[in-house]
């Protein structure tokens, strides 16, 4: 790998990942240290020379994991992808970069609609990086989408761009697409998630509207929030359409799965790509249930499995809170997206054996909807998982749970049952 690093910032022996990196520099030119106040008798052009960032170029090869494979694929994935990314030969690059003659046909088509938000660009550039080659990534939003996919198509990925705006040009984005994630609408920083719903139902109405109509293929997942009212609400314009297949729509939950295995990694010092835990329930403070008691390898204190079911439960308002109000969990919920994306794209192309939890329709829960483990496949949901033992904690919280999901799934249906459908 080829590292660039700001010399003014960089020490000369930093370490990244444990290997030391030496600062490649003429032994005259100056350096300076940061912390220290500048001197007055610096000449002006000295002072700017010293203050003007060096680019430094340092040989890097990242250590390969400890074990043969890592057990969480999404990371395993986004590692490799990445070292073939900066890895590729010239003579490889060059053929990419070159126009061909007849350009061929991609092999699947992945739809973000909400393209040019702040979640949908960093999903893009996620899906653009990390999808299969000869995928075709487009994007729609209601404007700046062809300057977002312009942009994302200068990264030397072999995966095509497109990008749209307005929805008159929104079948066409749609047209023939495998996945579709809906991530449009506002991140509710300064919202009640009443309101928040009351903002976002319009939109996502009107874009699994011209789904219904243009894709009703596509396995869609619902990014935007609060997923446990707007799947339902997605279901139920499918529904009036008469192309609703529970098995090809999902609520996107992982955020709560990457939060859990990060704070756990935290708190028991271990790499959180290693823990393996399901959050269950639903995608909201009241609904979340992350099963800690069914974590392998590691045990909690009860004091520990509810201070981190809690932590779970406000890690949303932390996040709002730390912006100062001006924003919400856009990196994060786009690495989520990613993630759970990613996963759809190696199961319609066959992969199988790929267990992620989704906020889906199934039966065996208290709840039409509900959020479980759930086994990927070409046509979507090929099977949900059972939950499993739960820890007295954890009833208690799944308990409590029930009725607010019931609650939350009532006001969706109920939404489209005032509309019309267009």
């Amino acid at each position: 790998h080829i590292s660039l690093k700001m010399g003014a910032q960089c020490s000369t022996a930093d370490s990244v990942h444990g290997h030391a990196i030496e600062e490649r520099q003429p032994a005259t030119e100056p350096t300076t240290d940061n912390s220290a106040p500048a001197k007055s008798a610096t000449a002006p052009n000295e002072a700017a020379k010293i203050a003007s960032p060096r680019l430094v170029l340092v040989d890097y090869a990242p250590p390969e994991p400890a074990s043969a494979t890592r057990p969480d694929p999404f990371f395993d994935y986004m590692l490799q992808k990445s070292r073939e990314w900066v890895r590729r030969p010239a003579a490889a690059v060059a053929a990419a970069s070159a126009e061909p003659a007849v350009p061929s046909k991609p092999t699947r088509k992945f739809v973000v609609l909400g393209g040019a938000g702040a979640v949908g660009q960093s999903l893009a550039l996620l899906l653009k990086i990390g999808l299969p080659k000869g995928s075709l990534l487009v994007l729609f939003d209601f404007a700046n989408t062809p300057g977002v996919a312009a942009d994302l198509s200068h990264i030397n990925t072999d995966v095509r761009v497109q990008g749209f705006k307005g929805y008159d040009e929104l079948p066409e984005a749609l047209e023939g697409a495998d996945v579709v994630l809906v991530a449009a609408g506002r991140d509710g920083s300064a919202m009640t998630r009443d309101e928040l719903f009351n903002f976002n139902a319009g939109i996502v109405q009107s874009l699994v509207t011209s789904i219904a109509k243009t894709a009703p293929q596509a396995l869609i997942g619902i990014v935007s929030n609060p997923v446990n009212s707007l799947v339902p609400l997605a279901a139920e314009v499918l529904t009036s359409h008469v192309v609703y297949d529970r098995r090809r729509l999902f609520g996107v939950t992982t955020l709560d799965v990457l939060r859990t295995q990060e704070f756990v990694g935290q708190l028991k010092d271990v790499d959180p790509a290693t823990v393996h835990v399901h959050v269950v329930g639903g995608h909201s403070p009241e609904t979340v249930l992350p099963l800690l008691s069914q974590v392998e390898g590691i045990a909690f204190s009860d004091d520990e499995a509810q201070e981190l079911t809690k932590r779970l439960q406000e890690a949303h308002t932390f996040v709002v809170s730390a912006k100062d109000g001006a924003g919400s969990e856009t990196l994060s919920m786009a690495a989520a997206g990613a993630r759970f994306g990613l996963a759809l794209a190696r199961a319609v192309a066959g992969e199988i054996g790929i267990v992620e939890d989704a906020y889906v329709e199934a039966d065996g829960f208290d709840t039409r909807f509900f959020s479980a483990p759930v086994e990927l496949g070409p046509n979507g949901v090929e099977r949900v998982l059972p939950l499993g033992p739960l820890s007295p904690f954890e009833q208690s919280v799944l308990d409590a749970a029930v009725p607010v999901l019931k609650q939350d799934i009532e006001v969706g249906v109920g939404f489209v049952s005032k509309e019309t459908p267009v």
